[in-house]
């Protein structure tokens, strides 16, 4: 808004800014970043068949179209892919907040194609930003798309978000270490079995405290309740033998 501002109290320089309404004028800023993007895909990043669909999809009003744009950054180098999805993320923010445009498809087919990255530098990349994201709904998606990388640095970097303030992303990380048996393997159930008896009687959110418990049941097939002193207890003398019996790890 205040970019809009600032062109309209400039009619003199800016004559065309004065006469377009708010939402004509954000629709050009939001077409401007999407140009952006398009300006810096080099020859190399995608076949030329690709480009031109891309170009096509990513600049239409349509967010089932520009989903459909974003589904072809897969052609991309992982490098480019981020930095062109970063950039997308920001334009559909953009589009949100200047004319309530649906975004969240979109933002869907941006963290598909993330979940989808295998080059570790990158990985570590993505890390980062899910750490220095401000967008609370952003910064949880980032969390779901870490957490699907088979990557030691990325397991930590999720486990160190439940730091995090928000208790949005804290829930969303009890949710993930409920899969961790079945998804990361042995040593890391028993990794965040550890982690999730310690962060019991630390977590303030009621909600989030309810699926801490749930992460633990699904883990370990046993029910302390909220009783951080006989989970502490049981798993001092289970920890050992954990994940030799069937039932352990396997609850649906």
């Amino acid at each position: 808004s205040h970019l809009y501002k600032y062109v309209s109290d400039r009619s003199f320089l800016f004559p065309m800014g004065a006469a377009m309404s708010r939402r004509v004028f954000f629709a050009v800023l939001a077409f401007a970043f999407s140009a952006s993007i398009i300006a810096q895909i080099h020859a190399g990043d995608m076949p030329p068949d690709v480009k031109r669909n891309f170009k096509r999809l990513i600049s239409s009003e349509d967010p089932a179209q520009r989903a459909e744009g974003v589904k072809l950054l897969s052609n991309a180098d992982d490098s480019k892919a981020f930095s062109y999805l970063r950039k997308i993320i920001q334009n559909e923010r953009l589009l949100e907040k200047k004319k309530g445009a649906d975004t969240e498809e979109v933002i869907k087919s941006v963290f598909e194609v993330m979940k989808g990255f295998k080059d570790p530098k990158v990985i570590s990349k993505v890390c980062r930003q899910m750490v220095r994201e401000k967008d609370l709904n952003i910064r949880v998606e980032y969390v779901k798309t870490v957490w699907e990388y088979d990557d030691d640095e990325a397991f930590e970097a999720v486990l160190k978000m439940l730091r995090d303030p928000a208790w949005e992303v804290r829930i969303t990380i009890a949710r993930l270490l409920g899969e961790t048996f079945n998804k990361k393997g042995l040593e890391k159930a028993k990794e965040a079995i550890e982690l999730l008896i310690k962060w019991l009687p630390k977590e303030t959110d009621g909600r989030t405290q309810n699926h801490v418990v749930a992460a633990l049941y699904y883990l370990t097939g046993k029910d302390f309740g909220y009783d951080h002193k006989a989970w502490g207890e049981w798993w001092e003398n289970a920890k050992h033998d954990y994940g030799k019996k069937e039932e352990e790890g396997m609850v649906d």
